[in-house]
């Protein structure tokens, strides 16, 4: 199955108010890779942290003190919404996930063209069932700023 991410967007997260990203070229067709390159302290953690969140569902148990630590900071709102595109072969699904900074919960929510309108839960094709694990999204959502590389290792790459 081919899975494509065809854009997130960011409603009252931390330093953003409000943030459309899309990952699809002028023809509509989705752009294969994608990396997420921001100057330091703009949200990549924040992003990548959501992603996965979104991804393998963990998101809907995190505690009030995590949820929170999400809310905006230069505005007030109670409410901030994470959401993500993506397409499996032909079929679109929009994940959505919902934190109310004042009581500290989240909810995801799904849309696809094959339920019609919004549903409670993260729904993935059948196929996916169980695999969206933890781990696996772990590994398909590549954090590259967690790598660590010792000194020596660094300069053996280098030399």
């Amino acid at each position: 199955m081919k899975m494509s991410i065809l854009g997130i967007e960011y409603k009252n997260i931390r330093k953003i108010s409000e943030l459309k990203l899309s990952f699809v070229d002028a023809n509509g067709k989705a752009i294969k890779n994608n990396f997420v390159m921001m100057a330091n302290g703009t949200g990549k953690t924040t992003t990548m942290e959501l992603i996965k969140g979104l991804m393998d569902g963990s998101a809907a148990d995190w505690s009030a003190k995590k949820i929170k630590t999400f809310a905006p900071t230069t505005s007030h709102s109670d409410v901030g919404v994470f959401s993500i595109a993506v397409k499996f072969d032909e079929r679109q699904y929009k994940y959505f996930l919902y934190m109310n900074y004042k009581t500290g919960t989240a909810n995801i929510k799904t849309t696809t063209t094959t339920l019609g309108g919004m549903e409670d839960g993260r729904h993935l094709p059948d196929a996916l069932k169980g695999i969206f694990t933890p781990e696996f999204v772990r590994r398909f959502v590549f954090d590259l700023s967690l790598i660590h590389i010792s000194e020596p290792t660094r300069q053996a790459e280098i030399s």
